[in-house]
């Protein structure tokens, strides 16, 4: 495994670790998930697709709930930001898109192959 997985892997693993810790403190007994994360199932996204299969999300306590979306990154930022899931996984297009036509609207949380083409996920402040 290259160097690159390898840190992509730990990016996710802290930001599920913390998001895991902020919820299970935060517990008010009822049946909804801690977290609903939106992103496109398709190429560029594996490590979402990866840490979902292999639960690593439960595996740190975490109960989360996946929404995929069809069509192209801006498809999740815009389901996140009308309230359909509290993170969204997408490219930096959608998210530089979104900043300058809703200043204020996003926050980034971290980055996973931050390069031309990669992905980072964000929420709303």
């Amino acid at each position: 495994m290259d160097s690159k997985k390898i840190l992509a892997i730990m990016v996710v693993v802290t930001l599920i670790a913390s998001a895991a810790a902020y919820f299970m403190l935060k517990d008010d007994g009822d049946d909804e998930p801690d977290l609903t994360i939106v992103y496109l199932n398709k190429n560029g996204y594996e490590v979402q697709i990866i840490a979902e299969e292999k639960g690593f999300f439960s595996q740190v306590g975490l109960d989360v709930k996946v929404k995929n979306v069809i069509g192209s990154g801006q498809d999740a930022v815009n389901a996140m930001l009308a309230g359909e899931a509290d993170i969204a996984f997408t490219g930096e297009g959608p998210v530089a898109t979104t900043m300058n036509k809703y200043p204020g609207k996003l926050v980034v949380l971290g980055g996973v192959t931050t390069a031309t083409g990669g992905q980072v996920w964000v929420a709303g402040p």
